[in-house]
Protein backbone atom coordinates (compact mmCIF):
# COMPACT_ATOMS: atom_id res chain seq x y z
CA UNK A 1 0.00 0.00 0.00
CA UNK A 2 2.69 2.62 1.20
CA UNK A 3 4.92 1.71 -2.58
CA UNK A 4 1.51 2.04 -4.40
CA UNK A 5 0.84 5.63 -2.75
CA UNK A 6 4.61 6.44 -3.55
CA UNK A 7 4.53 5.51 -7.02
CA UNK A 8 1.10 7.72 -7.07
CA UNK A 9 2.96 10.67 -5.36
CA UNK A 10 5.82 10.04 -8.21
CA UNK A 11 3.51 10.11 -11.14
CA UNK A 12 1.22 12.92 -9.58
CA UNK A 13 4.73 15.33 -9.33
CA UNK A 14 6.60 13.83 -12.94
CA UNK A 15 2.84 14.99 -14.36
CA UNK A 16 2.84 18.11 -12.50
CA UNK A 17 6.76 19.07 -14.02
CA UNK A 18 5.26 17.84 -17.73
CA UNK A 19 2.51 20.38 -17.65
CA UNK A 20 4.57 23.03 -15.81
CA UNK A 21 7.06 22.69 -18.86
CA UNK A 22 4.12 22.25 -21.47
CA UNK A 23 2.68 25.58 -20.14
CA UNK A 24 6.03 27.13 -20.08
CA UNK A 25 6.84 26.24 -23.92
CA UNK A 26 3.25 27.52 -25.16
CA UNK A 27 3.91 30.79 -23.85
CA UNK A 28 6.78 30.85 -25.37
CA UNK A 29 5.62 30.13 -28.61
CA UNK A 30 3.03 32.61 -28.26
CA UNK A 31 5.47 34.69 -27.30
CA UNK A 32 6.70 34.80 -30.31
CA UNK A 33 3.92 34.89 -33.11
CA UNK A 34 2.56 37.80 -31.14
CA UNK A 35 6.66 39.39 -31.63
CA UNK A 36 6.13 38.51 -35.33
CA UNK A 37 2.58 40.56 -35.43
CA UNK A 38 3.55 43.23 -34.32
CA UNK A 39 6.78 43.91 -36.11
CA UNK A 40 5.10 42.56 -39.50
CA UNK A 41 1.53 42.43 -39.88
CA UNK A 42 0.78 44.50 -37.17
CA UNK A 43 3.02 47.53 -37.74
CA UNK A 44 1.39 50.48 -40.20
CA UNK A 45 3.17 50.67 -43.70
CA UNK A 46 5.27 53.60 -44.86
CA UNK A 47 3.71 55.96 -46.76
CA UNK A 48 0.01 58.02 -46.75
CA UNK A 49 -1.94 54.42 -47.97
CA UNK A 50 -3.23 56.60 -51.12
CA UNK A 51 -2.90 55.00 -54.97
CA UNK A 52 -4.52 57.30 -56.95
CA UNK A 53 -3.32 60.87 -58.25
CA UNK A 54 -6.89 61.76 -56.76
CA UNK A 55 -6.33 60.23 -53.50
CA UNK A 56 -3.12 61.17 -52.97
CA UNK A 57 -4.34 65.23 -53.69
CA UNK A 58 -6.76 64.59 -50.90
CA UNK A 59 -4.36 63.28 -48.58
CA UNK A 60 -2.03 65.88 -49.12
CA UNK A 61 -4.71 69.02 -48.90
CA UNK A 62 -6.06 67.65 -45.89
CA UNK A 63 -3.01 66.62 -43.95
CA UNK A 64 -0.20 68.53 -45.19
CA UNK A 65 1.65 65.72 -45.67
CA UNK A 66 2.41 62.68 -48.37
CA UNK A 67 5.59 60.62 -48.39
CA UNK A 68 6.24 58.85 -51.55
CA UNK A 69 3.16 59.60 -52.91
CA UNK A 70 1.90 59.20 -56.19
CA UNK A 71 0.96 62.75 -57.62
CA UNK A 72 1.58 62.39 -61.29
CA UNK A 73 0.01 65.36 -63.32
CA UNK A 74 -1.69 66.86 -60.05
CA UNK A 75 -3.71 69.43 -60.22
CA UNK A 76 -2.08 71.58 -57.64
CA UNK A 77 -2.31 75.15 -58.70
CA UNK A 78 -2.13 77.97 -56.22
CA UNK A 79 -2.47 75.42 -53.16
CA UNK A 80 -1.32 76.55 -49.89
CA UNK A 81 1.66 73.71 -49.26
CA UNK A 82 3.56 75.40 -46.50
CA UNK A 83 5.98 73.13 -44.84
CA UNK A 84 4.53 70.14 -46.56
CA UNK A 85 6.47 66.86 -45.96
CA UNK A 86 6.58 65.67 -49.58
CA UNK A 87 10.10 63.53 -49.51
CA UNK A 88 10.00 60.86 -52.22
CA UNK A 89 6.91 62.11 -53.72
CA UNK A 90 6.39 62.18 -57.65
CA UNK A 91 5.13 65.18 -58.70
CA UNK A 92 6.01 64.55 -61.74
CA UNK A 93 4.03 67.04 -64.94
CA UNK A 94 2.04 68.50 -61.89
CA UNK A 95 0.76 71.79 -62.09
CA UNK A 96 2.19 74.24 -58.98
CA UNK A 97 1.84 77.48 -61.00
CA UNK A 98 1.70 80.00 -57.99
CA UNK A 99 1.42 77.15 -55.48
CA UNK A 100 3.26 77.97 -51.88
CA UNK A 101 5.83 76.04 -51.22
CA UNK A 102 7.57 78.05 -48.75
CA UNK A 103 9.79 75.27 -46.18
CA UNK A 104 8.38 72.48 -47.58
CA UNK A 105 10.21 69.16 -47.41
CA UNK A 106 10.62 68.14 -51.18
CA UNK A 107 13.69 65.65 -50.77
CA UNK A 108 14.14 63.24 -53.76
CA UNK A 109 11.05 64.68 -55.26
CA UNK A 110 10.48 63.84 -58.82
CA UNK A 111 9.55 67.57 -60.29
CA UNK A 112 10.33 66.61 -64.00
CA UNK A 113 8.36 68.21 -65.90
CA UNK A 114 6.15 70.11 -63.39
CA UNK A 115 4.79 73.66 -63.89
CA UNK A 116 6.08 76.09 -60.66
CA UNK A 117 6.14 78.94 -62.27
CA UNK A 118 5.83 81.74 -59.56
CA UNK A 119 5.83 79.04 -57.50
CA UNK A 120 6.90 79.84 -53.84
CA UNK A 121 10.21 77.67 -52.80
CA UNK A 122 11.38 80.07 -50.53
CA UNK A 123 13.80 78.19 -48.02
CA UNK A 124 12.26 74.62 -49.24
CA UNK A 125 14.10 71.68 -48.92
CA UNK A 126 14.81 70.22 -52.85
CA UNK A 127 17.89 68.46 -52.29
CA UNK A 128 18.60 65.33 -55.14
CA UNK A 129 15.56 66.38 -56.68
CA UNK A 130 14.50 65.58 -60.59
CA UNK A 131 13.70 69.02 -61.76
CA UNK A 132 14.91 68.42 -65.38
CA UNK A 133 12.43 70.32 -67.57
CA UNK A 134 10.78 71.70 -64.98
CA UNK A 135 9.27 75.04 -65.63
CA UNK A 136 10.58 77.80 -62.71
CA UNK A 137 10.07 81.29 -64.27
CA UNK A 138 10.19 83.60 -61.56
CA UNK A 139 10.16 81.37 -59.23
CA UNK A 140 11.30 82.24 -55.58
CA UNK A 141 13.87 79.93 -54.56
CA UNK A 142 15.69 81.92 -52.03
CA UNK A 143 17.92 80.56 -49.67
CA UNK A 144 16.33 76.72 -51.27
CA UNK A 145 18.68 74.11 -50.85
CA UNK A 146 19.08 72.45 -54.03
CA UNK A 147 22.31 70.52 -53.25
CA UNK A 148 22.87 67.60 -56.38
CA UNK A 149 19.48 68.19 -57.64
CA UNK A 150 19.15 67.68 -61.14
CA UNK A 151 18.22 70.59 -63.06
CA UNK A 152 19.39 69.66 -66.59
CA UNK A 153 16.95 71.41 -69.41
CA UNK A 154 15.08 73.35 -66.30
CA UNK A 155 13.51 76.66 -67.08
CA UNK A 156 14.92 79.35 -64.98
CA UNK A 157 14.32 82.54 -66.45
CA UNK A 158 14.18 85.51 -63.89
CA UNK A 159 13.99 82.79 -61.13
CA UNK A 160 15.56 84.30 -57.69
CA UNK A 161 17.86 82.04 -56.49
CA UNK A 162 19.49 84.18 -53.93
CA UNK A 163 21.79 82.43 -51.17
CA UNK A 164 20.13 79.13 -52.26
CA UNK A 165 22.25 76.19 -52.15
CA UNK A 166 22.97 74.49 -55.42
CA UNK A 167 26.45 72.83 -54.68
CA UNK A 168 26.65 69.59 -56.92
CA UNK A 169 23.42 70.42 -59.09
CA UNK A 170 23.80 69.82 -62.38
CA UNK A 171 22.40 72.49 -64.45
CA UNK A 172 23.70 71.17 -67.88
CA UNK A 173 21.89 73.24 -70.94
CA UNK A 174 19.72 75.18 -68.08
CA UNK A 175 17.82 78.83 -68.90
CA UNK A 176 18.88 80.70 -66.28
CA UNK A 177 18.68 84.27 -68.13
CA UNK A 178 17.94 86.91 -65.89
CA UNK A 179 18.11 84.84 -63.01
CA UNK A 180 19.01 86.68 -59.68
CA UNK A 181 22.57 84.36 -57.99
CA UNK A 182 23.54 86.81 -56.03
CA UNK A 183 25.19 85.00 -53.27
CA UNK A 184 24.28 81.53 -54.02
CA UNK A 185 26.31 78.63 -53.60
CA UNK A 186 27.15 76.70 -56.81
CA UNK A 187 30.24 75.07 -55.67
CA UNK A 188 31.11 72.37 -58.32
CA UNK A 189 27.85 73.12 -60.24
CA UNK A 190 27.80 71.88 -63.55
CA UNK A 191 26.81 75.02 -65.44
CA UNK A 192 27.86 73.64 -68.88
CA UNK A 193 25.86 75.13 -72.05
CA UNK A 194 23.85 76.81 -69.29
CA UNK A 195 21.87 80.18 -70.70
CA UNK A 196 23.53 82.74 -68.51
CA UNK A 197 22.28 85.93 -70.31
CA UNK A 198 21.74 88.52 -67.75
CA UNK A 199 22.12 86.64 -64.75
CA UNK A 200 23.26 88.61 -61.60
CA UNK A 201 25.95 86.40 -59.27
CA UNK A 202 27.16 88.97 -56.96
CA UNK A 203 29.17 87.30 -54.61
CA UNK A 204 27.77 83.71 -55.43
CA UNK A 205 30.00 81.06 -54.61
CA UNK A 206 31.58 79.16 -57.62
CA UNK A 207 34.61 77.49 -56.40
CA UNK A 208 35.09 74.23 -59.03
CA UNK A 209 31.80 74.91 -60.66
CA UNK A 210 32.22 73.91 -64.27
CA UNK A 211 30.78 76.95 -66.75
CA UNK A 212 29.54 77.44 -70.32
CA UNK A 213 31.52 75.09 -72.44
CA UNK A 214 31.93 72.09 -69.87
CA UNK A 215 35.88 73.76 -69.77
CA UNK A 216 36.11 76.68 -67.74
CA UNK A 217 36.85 75.78 -64.17
CA UNK A 218 36.15 78.22 -61.89
CA UNK A 219 38.92 78.36 -59.25
CA UNK A 220 37.88 80.90 -56.88
CA UNK A 221 37.92 79.43 -53.28
CA UNK A 222 36.21 82.42 -52.22
CA UNK A 223 33.26 84.85 -53.23
CA UNK A 224 33.90 85.40 -56.95
CA UNK A 225 31.91 84.96 -60.53
CA UNK A 226 33.10 83.78 -63.50
CA UNK A 227 32.64 85.67 -66.59
CA UNK A 228 30.51 83.90 -68.94
CA UNK A 229 31.59 82.23 -71.91
CA UNK A 230 34.83 84.74 -71.86
CA UNK A 231 38.88 82.83 -72.30
CA UNK A 232 39.70 80.23 -69.76
CA UNK A 233 42.07 82.70 -67.71
CA UNK A 234 39.16 84.78 -66.67
CA UNK A 235 37.52 81.86 -64.96
CA UNK A 236 39.21 82.66 -61.36
CA UNK A 237 37.02 85.17 -60.62
CA UNK A 238 37.06 89.27 -61.96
Amino acid sequence: MIRLLNSRGYFMKSLGFVLLFGFISLGAIGGCSDNNSDNNGGAPEAGSGCSTTDECVEVLLSTNSCVGCNLVGANLRGANLRGANLIDADLRGADLVVANLSGANLTRANLSGANLNHANLNRANLSYANLIEADLRKADLGNADLIEADLIEADLRGANLERANLSYANLERANLERANLSYANLSYANLKDANLGGVRPYAALLSGATWCDGECICASPTFGYCLGCAPQDSCTGP
